[in-house]
Order: structure tokens, then C-alpha cells, then sequence
């Protein structure tokens, strides 16, 4: 079999998760709010900002203070702060890979932002859930999902929210190897990052794009935009997205065939990965460490990360990097001229490639925009006419 056949994992791109992202300059007074709050609503709110903080910075206390935030809410009976809690709290169990607790809260948040028609709360969880479909492999669900919190964020003209779902749906594209329309998306999102200065979108805009380059074997061009992403993460104290950057400057190098300065990055990216129990990040790590090591004619250590990865994907439910896991076996039994395992695990390869994209769903990842640009261009005409 020859090479061509197998597509390896190359970066992490990545999408934007509403309200976890935000981190607080002076978290203290933050915490003194909550002793000193004469508003209950403002209250609420603090434990729902507190939790966010934490979901970048300190993760383990990020989900008590958000069970606080939910449990406060329902005392007071505020819905808004429910569904906000409620929508942190999914975004620490996205963040910890268990992404069936995710999806519970999500959607209870997604109950309540339909009762009280908050579009920008509908916007948010949407953009939430739909992120869970793509960490799991789900294309035309996460597609779904991320057109539905565009409409919702043009339709209150939040230009952020635009932004962001612009790169997430790029992103879709990315992992459904239509890369002329995640590029349009891509640029799009990152020309508005660039406008607001929103450093949480900006540091996912130059991953994505250095993601790019990597495609085009433009190395030294993907090292710079993924230190641009890496500087951007330390600032904001993002040890997740810190450790998806140095992953990704690893790979870059490795492709240089640079590999003393990839293990250097692939080692500082598995100890913050393990740090802050990000099992889909660590299971990327671990198979594109492998290839790192295949490519270095390490065959026993690409061997060993191969299977580390496909175990923590077999786990948590990550069928992209199990795919590559199992492409990086093929890999490694074909060298070892042994065929038999060899189409062992390159069956295996195809059931879960065929798994995360068929022909169907191809089919209706294209009706899925084009749907949404007909009901744009109808709304545009709507518009039109009444101004007339």
C-alpha cells in the first residue's frame, strides 16, 4: 500500500467554545462580589464569570463554582444565569473529554434559552454543542450546529459571534478536506478578530491559518503564525490551547525534520496536556509523537504512542485521532513487512474513516450551506423590500 492512501493527523485546529474563554484581569474583586453583591442577579452572574475564569486557568475549581452558580440561580429563580451556569459547567466537562455530561448541561441550558427566545443565548449553547459534534467526529451535525449560531449571531449583528463562527465552520471544512472554503472561512473570521482585537479569537485565527501553511508545507511560515497563537495562550493563562500550539510547533518541526526541537515542544506539550486532563489533546499527542518517531525510524517508540493514542480515543470517544492511529499502525506494520496486521488495521482505518465521512454525508454538508446562503439572500430581500 502506498503512503498516499493514509492521511495523518498534521495539526490541531481549533474551534471557539462561548464563555470559557474568558479570563478576568483581577479575579479577587471578582470573588469579593460574591460576598458583596446586593443584586442577586449580579450574584448569579459572578459565580457563572468565577467558573469561566477557572475553565482557563484552574480548571478543577472552575466546576464548583459553576455548580454554586446553578444551584444560586435556581434559588432566585433566574433563568439567564441558569442557563449560563449551566452552559460553563458543559464547558468544563468539554474541557475534561466527557463529552456525554457536556451534552447533558448544553442541553438543559438549550431548554431554557428556547423558552425565554434569547437568541444570543441560542447562539452560544449551539456553537457549544455543535463544538462536542466536531471533537467526536460528527461533521454534518457540528455543521448544523455552527450555521444555525450564525444566523443567531447576524441576526443580533454580533460581529464576535460572527467571527467565531466563521472559524468554526472553517474548521469543519478543514477536517472534510475542502480546503478552498476553510481558507474563505478562515480569512473571513480572522479579518474580524483582527478588527475587534479579541486576543481569544485572534490566537485561534493564527493557529488555523498556520494550519494552512502546514498543508502547503509552508513550515517556516506555519512555526510563525503557531508562536504568534502561543504567545496569545500564555497571556491569557490558556494551559489547553498553550499546550495545542506546542503540539502543533512540534509537528512543524518535525516535518523540518528538525526532531531535537520537536521532542523539545512534543514534551512540553504532553506535561501541560496531563496537567490539565486534556485526554483529546493528549491522544493527539501521543499519535502524531508517533509519527515523529516513525519518521525518525524509531519504529519500537512510534509503535508504543500509537497505541497510547488510539487507547485514550478508544475511551473518550475521539474517532479523528483514533483514524490517524490506526493510519500510523498501517504505516508501521507495512515497514516491519508485516501485511497481515498491515490490512488488520488498515480495515480498521477505513470503518472509522467511512464512519466520520460517507457520501451521504458529503451530500449533506453542501445542502447545509446552501441553505443557509438561500435563507440569507431571502432575508437580505425581505429587508430590502420592507426599506422600500
Amino acid at each position: 500500500m502506498k503512503k498516499r492512501y493514509i492521511l495523518f493527523a498534521i495539526t490541531v485546529i481549533l474551534c471557539s467554545i462561548s464563555y470559557s474563554q474568558n479570563t478576568v484581569k483581577n479575579i479577587d474583586s471578582l470573588l469579593q462580589v460574591l460576598e458583596t453583591a446586593r443584586v442577586d442577579t449580579v450574584k448569579s452572574l459572578a459565580y457563572r464569570k468565577i467558573a469561566s475564569h477557572y475553565n482557563v486557568t484552574s480548571l478543577d475549581s472552575a466546576k464548583a463554582f459553576a455548580l454554586e452558580g446553578v444551584e444560586y440561580s435556581k434559588k432566585i429563580d433566574f433563568k439567564e444565569g441558569l442557563w449560563q451556569n449551566y452552559s460553563t459547567l458543559g464547558n468544563y466537562y468539554e474541557r475534561k473529554t466527557a463529552y456525554d455530561s457536556a451534552m447533558v448541561y448544553y442541553n438543559k441550558a438549550l431548554d431554557i434559552v428556547e423558552d425565554l427566545n434569547d437568541t444570543k443565548g441560542f447562539a452560544v449553547i449551539l456553537n457549544n454543542i455543535a463544538l462536542v459534534d466536531t471533537r467526536k467526529g460528527d461533521y454534518v451535525k457540528a455543521l448544523e450546529g455552527y450555521f444555525g449560531a450564525l444566523r443567531a449571531e447576524e441576526a443580533i449583528g454580533n460581529k464576535n459571534g460572527i467571527a467565531q463562527s466563521y472559524n468554526n465552520i472553517g474548521v469543519v471544512y478543514y477536517y472534510t478536506k475542502n480546503f478552498d472554503k476553510t481558507t474563505d472561512y478562515l480569512t473571513k473570521a480572522l479579518e474580524m478578530q483582527e478588527q475587534l482585537g479579541n486576543l481569544d479569537g485572534l490566537q485561534n485565527g493564527y493557529n488555523n491559518v498556520a494550519a494552512i501553511y502546514d498543508y502547503q508545507k509552508k513550515y517556516d511560515g506555519a512555526i510563525k503564525s503557531y508562536k504568534k497563537a502561543l504567545s496569545i495562550s500564555r497571556k491569557l493563562k490558556d494551559k489547553k490551547q498553550e499546550a495545542a500550539y506546542l503540539s502543533n510547533i512540534a509537528l512543524s518541526y518535525s516535518k523540518k525534520n528538525d526532531f531535537k526541537t520537536a521532542e523539545q515542544y512534543f514534551k512540553q506539550s504532553e506535561a501541560l496536556r496531563i496537567s490539565v486532563e486534556d485526554y483529546s489533546g493528549l491522544a493527539n499527542s501521543y499519535v502524531n509523537y508517533g509519527k515523529m518517531f516513525f519518521d525518525n525510524n524509531k519504529i519500537p517508540e512510534a509503535k508504543k504512542y500509537a497505541n497510547q493514542g488510539i487507547d485514550l480515543s478508544k475511551k473518550y470517544g475521539i474517532k479523528l485521532m483514533l483514524k490517524e492511529g490506526y493510519a500510523l499502525l498501517t504505516e508501521i506494520a507495512e515497514k516491519e513487512n508485516d501485511y497481515k496486521t498491515a490490512n488488520t488495521y488498515l480495515y480498521d482505518y477505513i470503518a472509522i474513516k467511512d464512519s466520520i465521512l460517507n457520501e451521504s454525508n458529503s451530500r449533506i454538508i453542501e445542502e447545509t450551506e446552501a441553505k443557509y446562503e438561500t435563507e440569507k439572500k431571502e432575508r437580505d430581500l425581505a429587508e430590502t423590500r420592507a426599506n422600500l
